[in-house]
């Protein structure tokens, strides 16, 4: 398409609209039209759709409203796609969304629920008392200094 100088912005507009489908057809795929019933349910599209050509924003004022709320499906059903694609990196890219929402207090209730935390403690406790923790049998053999075992520590 090509714009002469004397063209107004409404005739761009017009011409722009005319290339794309009518609404009725925009979301006419199968598949179009779940994604748009199931993030619908989540957020209202209408209201951001409005929020977006309110503050023309990728000039989206020049579109009509069921233009620009299928470009943001589309954008939401590519970033979908790359969340199931990789998702480690989103987790760890916006981590505290998600581990927000991990129940971590309930594990610990669970854990400390099938290990009785104070038995364990007695448990070593007695153990000490026993003799059992005294030392190990490298430490008996090892004849050398604190810095000789450190040096052989980082030469291992």
């Amino acid at each position: 398409m090509s714009i002469t100088s004397s063209t107004t912005l409404s005739q761009i507009v017009s011409k722009i609209q005319s290339k794309v489908p009518d609404k009725s057809n925009l979301f006419g795929k199968a598949s179009d039209q779940i994604l748009l019933e199931t993030i619908g349910k989540l957020i209202n599209l209408d209201e951001i759709v409005d929020r977006i050509q309110a503050m023309d924003h990728h000039q989206c004022s020049l579109f009509m409203p069921e233009q620009v709320k299928f470009a943001f499906l589309k954008w939401i059903e590519n970033h979908l796609e790359s969340i199931e694609l990789q998702p480690e990196w989103y987790l760890t890219k916006d981590f505290k969304h998600f581990d927000r929402h991990l129940p971590f207090e309930e594990l610990q209730a669970a854990v400390e629920q099938e290990f009785d935390v104070e038995a364990v403690y007695q448990e070593i406790g007695d153990a000490h008392e026993a003799g059992l923790f005294d030392n190990s049998s490298l430490e008996d053999q090892f004849t050398g200094t604190a810095q000789q075992a450190a040096a052989d520590a980082l030469t291992w």
